[in-house]
């Protein structure tokens, strides 16, 4: 950790700038010793607030590292010294880092209503971005909405109002994810990916964009994007994709490797990234997520003729499904079976 940043009287925002100015993806064990080291400093000095900030990077590097522990722990500390102090900006946080971790478990319901909670501490506190944020807390819940115009709303005014290109980039890279989740065919789906590059700045914004992006391609069957997004992510196969600081928890990178290796016709590696996004998503009691990766592996076993395994697998997901009211992966589960009568000619019991 800088030296500088041990004078806490530089400032609460010089230590979010140092971490801000270092993100780089595949750097959360980093962040992790970073933040530990804040909230070990604050604790010395007696200082809230620096606490506060410790506690939130905390909260960023276990999402990433799929420590669930960690993760409830740093959400616990961050929101009692939110409710301590009053101020809310951090009570705002707190309650959009609740409300990930609700949707990261399935409790959508749950996770809205503490997102319209936060949505409005920060907008009677006149927050600027309250809105951007709400989008990207939702966007997890709101892709298994495809008939939810009110969110293609939002989606679309957050885009107009971006604070600066990055942003808009990334809510343009969501935007397309959701047309293809809905329907949206090869004309339309090529037609928004031209003015996207995968040659992005590799920043906060970067492994979300490339989640959207991997999971467009797979969906739309673009074996050329696929490759290019495989070479892309391949190195951080074992980290956890996250949006706006944690805001919304989007799954593990080698859950869209192995999308994509299936995509490709890498049948040995997408099982292997497969089996890694599973537990790391059970890992992180992430039930829409382990239905998610559920579902992978089916597509992967009916490529190479599996149909039994498939069968059960598709089961396991469609159970967490209806706990959940995940539409869209109810439709894709759907599909599968329509594309491959033979999965349905016999009952199978719901085994992970």
């Amino acid at each position: 950790m800088n030296p500088q940043l041990k004078n806490h009287a530089l400032g609460f925002e010089a230590v979010h700038a140092h971490n801000s100015s270092t993100w780089a993806p595949g750097a959360a064990a980093a962040r992790q010793a970073t933040a530990r080291e804040i909230t070990g400093l604050a604790a010395s000095a007696a200082e809230p607030e620096l606490a506060v900030h410790g506690h939130a990077w905390g909260i960023t590097a276990a999402a990433e590292l799929g420590d669930r522990d960690a993760l409830d722990r740093e959400l616990a500390a961050y929101t009692a010294l939110a409710d301590e102090l009053r101020q809310p900006r951090y009570r705002w946080y707190a309650r959009s880092r609740q409300a990930m971790r609700a949707i990261m478990t399935g409790d959508f319901p749950g996770g809205e209503r503490i997102a319209a909670d936060g949505h409005a501490i920060a907008d009677r506190a006149g927050e600027p971005d309250a809105e951007n944020l709400l989008v990207a807390v939702l966007f997890p819940a709101w892709i298994e909405q495809p008939g939810n115009g009110h969110a293609r709303t939002r989606l679309n005014s957050a885009i107009d109002s971006a604070s600066n290109d990055r942003v808009r980039d990334t809510l343009t890279c969501a935007r397309l994810l959701w047309e293809t989740t809905t329907g949206a065919g090869p004309a339309e789906y090529q037609t928004r990916l031209r003015s996207l590059e995968i040659a992005q700045p590799r920043d906060m914004h970067w492994a979300f964009n490339m989640a959207c992006l991997a999971s467009a391609a797979a969906r739309q069957q673009d074996k050329p994007q696929a490759a290019r997004l495989a070479d892309a992510l391949e190195p951080y196969a074992a980290t956890g994709i996250i949006w706006a600081g944690a805001a919304a928890f989007f799954g593990s990178a080698a859950h869209w490797l192995g999308a994509l290796a299936t995509t490709l016709g890498r049948h040995q590696l997408a099982d292997q990234y497969l089996a890694t996004a599973l537990a790391f998503h059970q890992r992180l009691g992430a039930a829409p997520w382990v239905a998610r990766a559920n579902i992978e592996r089916a597509r992967l076993l009916l490529a190479t003729g599996n149909h039994a395994r498939a069968l059960q697998l598709l089961a396991a997901a469609a159970e967490i499904t209806r706990q959940c009211g995940m539409n869209t992966l109810a439709a894709d589960i759907g599909s599968l079976t329509a594309s491959h009568p033979e999965v349905a000619t016999g009952p199978a019991s719901p085994d992970p």
